[in-house]
């Protein structure tokens, strides 16, 4: 996909992500594509909400070292939900 294609595809599911995100109500959401951090912050801001974000790059085009130490880095901050109770 050309850049500029890419960017618009990106653009035209910003709505979409937002009402993913509301509905889901996720307490953080690491995004995987820089390209997209304006997007991303600009959903967090519309929601008004303390969602933490946080972008690594995509693991390829040379990225997975970079990839591999931005998530070893924030898988241990990331929240995490109490074990289910087999009962």
């Amino acid at each position: 996909m050309a850049r500029t294609d890419r960017i618009a595809a990106c653009r035209a599911a910003e709505d979409d992500l937002a009402q993913r995100i509301e509905e889901y109500r996720p307490e953080a959401v690491v995004t995987l594509l820089m390209s997209i951090r304006d997007i991303s912050g600009q959903q967090q801001a519309r929601l008004e909400t303390s969602l933490r974000y946080t972008l690594v790059p995509f693991p390829g085009m040379g990225q997975q070292a970079r990839f591999h130490s931005e998530m070893t880095k924030i898988i241990p901050l990331l929240p995490r939900s109490s074990p289910k109770d087999p009962g």
